[in-house]
């Protein structure tokens, strides 16, 4: 068992219809009663035990007889699969948020289900969805329920999906959604307040210590203060660069939270063995972001108990992010910014402005060019595999067309609405989610930003208070004062200043990174690194000679998958400081896919 990297599961197998392999300080219940069996995997905050039984089998009741649930009794992130042993249907649903992934198909009339997509897979033998794996390799995240595999779906948000024994049929269902329409204008940021706060109060019954992945922005932070306010000993986690001033803002966070803090170097940031890569792909389903390996190995060594807070996408459900136009003019760009600023503080921003943004963003995500993407196919994978991939990429625009079409039939009518379901669901859902998925395979994680009881309220607010974060900085301003005079990596300065101020310095911070990169190549990252805002710098993670050879040996193994001779050269020129590579992300995907269409690395 230890050989094989399961040391820490255990396999259970309650019935003929149910494998269970167990993580033994995991968050998975099995539960049978006479009617039902259930799988329950996640957590509701402040309960466990016998409470946590009584509480799932209460939602296992609602969702077998289709009765309303009120998700603010059961406020968590989890998944929850029921058979009902009377008839043999199977019901799969999740928390609105369907953050964890949740996986069903039928072959041959027997249907299947599964927590992790690749495990799944690889035990039904599927062959791979190349209409995925084009949306995975251009886009990063698959869109909707559609996956890597053929006949292996996802569950949506807000879905409910019914197998009837008798007849064989895959019923789909929505109920309760996010972003449906703005009814909350009242007490705005005590609302959002109190709703976060209360998650923490109820977790702070179960555990005194909590996990931080802490970094130089404000989602970390922000959650950081709720940990604080509620007397948690903190446990903080930062992958980085030494010597940037990212590494300098995290430390006066910890400090000022009053934390224990890690701060690990990424500099041999990679894991190149093909075993802990490949546990990876199966255990936390992806491999978006190889780094975050650290974090995760960090809270095992540590033999955390407690669960690790990730901020997952504050900046986009408060900040307003996702209503950022890019605009290839900086000073368009900047008169943008100051004239919505300028409006939201007059009170005069209105929402035909939002709707019309939206609208633009919207058809923005469509590709423009996509031969910019078949050239990166080409060079990524070897001539038979890209020409499959490339062969789908002239339905992208239907796939994403398809998906607004989806998302505004299940109740969102509003363009701005469309916009954040789009973003949330897919991109921020699939592919950032990687992150805190990582840190699931050893540990346990908690999501409050996602959680019914905050989600349901952020959600049913209207962008104009959310642009360029006014709302974020007045929730901040109002409860964690302390917290906003210590700078922020996105402005380089501290928050206390007028926005205005602070988008102007978020620019002029932007146009001094560009020429800092441009250095860095030149200078073969061996430069002063106290100006980059980040904690983090990527091209000078994995720096050393055995990641670079353990790279080149992976891509000349999977010839079958990759195109040697470009991507050699493309790792070559990453190993020279010609080109900038963020994370390897061509590599890395190419990896994903070698599990998907070989079943191994």
């Amino acid at each position: 068992m230890k050989n094989s990297g399961l040391d820490e599961y255990t396999v259970e197998n309650p019935s003929n219809y149910l494998f269970v392999l167990k993580q033994k300080t995991g968050e998975s219940l099995i539960i049978s009663t006479d009617r039902f069996e259930i799988v329950f995997d996640g957590y509701l905050p402040g309960i466990k035990g016998v409470d946590l039984e009584i509480k799932v089998l209460e939602l296992a009741e609602k969702i077998v007889l289709r009765k309303n649930i009120d998700y603010n009794d059961y406020g968590g992130i989890f998944n929850i699969c029921i058979r009902d042993k009377a008839d043999k249907n199977i019901y799969l649903k999740s928390d609105p948020s369907a953050l964890l992934p949740l996986y069903y198909g039928k072959i041959n009339q027997v249907f299947y289900y599964c927590s992790h997509g690749h495990i799944m897979g690889q035990c039904l033998d599927s062959q791979p969805d190349f209409s995925g794996i084009m949306q995975k390799v251009t886009l990063g995240y698959t869109l909707g329920n559609q996956y890597y595999y053929k006949n292996i779906s996802r569950i949506n948000p807000g879905e409910t999906i019914i197998y009837n024994a008798d007849n064989h049929n895959i019923e789909s269902t929505y109920s309760q959604l996010y972003y449906i329409g703005y009814t909350l204008e009242k007490d705005i940021e005590e609302e959002l307040f109190t709703s976060l706060n209360i998650s923490f109060s109820k977790q702070r019954k179960n555990y005194s210590e909590i996990g931080l992945m802490l970094s130089e922005g404000f989602d970390s932070r922000f959650l950081g203060g709720f940990s604080k306010k509620n007397s948690f000993n903190i446990i903080a986690f930062t992958h980085g660069t030494f010597g940037t001033k990212g590494h300098i803002i995290v430390e006066k966070v910890a400090r000022t939270l009053d934390c224990e803090h890690h701060f690990q170097s990424m500099i041999n940031g990679y894991n190149y063995n093909i075993r802990e890569l490949s546990n990876q792909i199966y255990q936390a389903d992806n491999i978006n972001y190889p780094f975050w390996i650290l974090g995760s190995e960090f809270y095992k060594k540590v033999n955390a108990t407690y669960p690790v807070i990730i901020g997952s996408s504050l900046d986009c459900i408060l900040g307003g992010n996702i209503f950022y136009k890019t605009s290839k003019k900086v000073l368009s760009a900047v008169l943008q910014r100051y004239v919505e600023i300028f409006k939201q503080d007059t009170g005069i921003l209105s929402e035909r402005y939002i709707e019309s943004l939206s609208s633009q963003i919207l058809n923005s995500l469509l590709v423009k060019n996509i031969k910019v993407y078949s050239g990166i196919i080409s060079e990524t994978f070897n001539i038979d595999l890209a020409n499959l991939i490339i062969d789908e990429l002239k339905n992208l625009n239907d796939y994403i067309k398809n998906e607004i079409d989806r998302i505004s039939k299940t109740g969102s009518l509003l363009p701005s609405l469309q916009l954040q379901r789009y973003i949330l669901e897919n991109r921020d859902r699939k592919l950032f989610f990687g992150q805190p998925l990582t840190i699931r395979r050893h540990s346990k994680i908690y999501i409050p930003s996602f959680e019914y009881g905050f989600l349901s309220r952020a959600s049913a607010i209207n962008p104009i208070h959310k642009l360029h974060h006014k709302l974020y900085l007045n929730i901040y301003k109002k409860f964690f004062p302390q917290l906003l005079k210590i700078e922020n990596g996105s402005y380089g300065i501290r928050p206390v200043y007028p926005r205005y101020i602070l988008e102007t310095n978020r620019f002029l911070l932007k146009s001094k990174e560009r020429r800092l990169y441009r250095y860095l190549l030149e200078k073969r990252g061996k430069m002063d690194l106290s100006g980059f805002r980040s904690a983090s710098i990527f091209e000078l993670c994995g720096r050393d000679d055995k990641t670079y050879t353990s790279f080149e040996d992976l891509i000349t193994v999977n010839s079958d998958i990759f195109r040697v001779d470009t991507m050699k050269h493309y790792i070559s020129d990453a190993r020279n400081y010609k080109i900038r590579v963020f994370n390897y992300e061509r590599f890395f995907r190419g990896l994903e896919l070698c599990m998907v269409q070989k079943k191994k690395i």
